[in-house]
């Protein structure tokens, strides 16, 4: 069920990144750190 929780978690996203993900020791917070690194990213902030 961790792939669920990744591909819920990223979709909180208003965009879809495409990408491959390998997801290693995931959760919930990793996830939306990710999910916030990548926003930040696609809004030009980085």
């Amino acid at each position: 069920h961790k792939i669920l929780d990744f591909i819920g978690d990223i979709g909180l996203l208003s965009t879809r990144p495409e990408g491959n993900y390998f997801i290693i020791k995931g959760g919930h917070k990793l996830h939306l750190k990710l999910a916030e690194t990548l926003a930040k990213e696609v809004n030009g902030a980085v």
